[in-house]
């Protein structure tokens, strides 16, 4: 039974025109037209085309194809081998993605990495309110973009701090400061409480970038912060102030 392009591209799982560009590049040889003037196809065209698709979908680029159908089969099993592996690379990253959108579902922690999580939940035990959370969590996200590479080693020295029971009470206490005002008399004695209890870096402490990237880095974890609670940005700007050197 010969095939009609429809049939054939049906057969496959692919659409006409992708038949027709198969041949237009020749990578599947287009079969002379019957005394109806149709194009029929054969089983061989058939099993050609569905070798191509195998390969097309597994992301081979289509003027790789000719030489892994024409390979000897040692050639073909090893390029096989590093199609799967990179198939496999590509599985995982869906499943990271999959991971990813079931937490945006149920509202965790997304596109944060197991280490984070847990530190997450250690606030929870601690009874540190959702909303700090929910703001710790986000500043990861974007720490955790801007600084892929530093991400893991920023959230162990995180998980050091978090060890400290006084830390652990002022992120209690910096929850509760949420609904405070921002010249709320309370704002001055927290600062201090801050600077007692936990190091702040200065901005040049963060990992090492180009000048202008560094700078679009910085403007974006400003912007962040100002999105933040007002009474957090008012204790934000008296750290800045109590650490800042005086000028002479």
């Amino acid at each position: 039974m010969m095939l009609t392009i429809g049939e054939l591209a049906s057969l496959v799982g692919i659409t006409v025109r992708t038949v027709r560009h198969y041949h237009a590049i020749g990578l599947l040889p287009e079969p002379p037209r019957d005394h109806s003037g149709y194009r029929r196809y054969g089983a061989q065209a058939l099993i050609q085309a569905a070798r191509i698709k195998v390969l097309a979908d597994a992301g081979v680029p289509l003027a790789r194809i000719p030489s892994l159908l024409e390979a000897r089969p040692d050639e073909l099993h090893a390029a096989i081998d590093e199609i799967d592996r990179r198939v496999a690379e590509q599985i995982e990253r869906l499943q990271a993605v999959r991971a990813s959108l079931h937490g945006l579902r149920t509202g965790s922690a997304p596109a944060l990495p197991q280490s984070l999580t847990s530190l997450l939940g250690i606030l929870r035990q601690a009874g540190v309110g959702e909303r700090t959370i929910r703001y710790e969590r986000d500043g990861w996200i974007m720490l955790r973009t801007l600084y892929p590479g530093e991400a893991e080693q920023l959230i162990a020295a995180k998980g050091r701090l978090l060890t400290d029971p006084e830390v652990v009470w002022l992120y209690r206490r910096l929850g509760e400061a949420i609904d405070w005002e921002p010249d709320d008399d309370r704002i001055e004695a927290l600062a201090r409480e801050v600077l007692a209890r936990v190091t702040v870096p200065p901005a040049d402490a963060l990992p090492e970038a180009g000048e202008r990237t560094r700078d679009r880095m910085l403007a974006l974890l400003s912007s962040y912060s100002a999105d933040g609670p007002p009474s957090w940005n008012a204790l934000r700007r008296r750290v800045q102030e109590l650490t800042t050197p005086p000028a002479r």
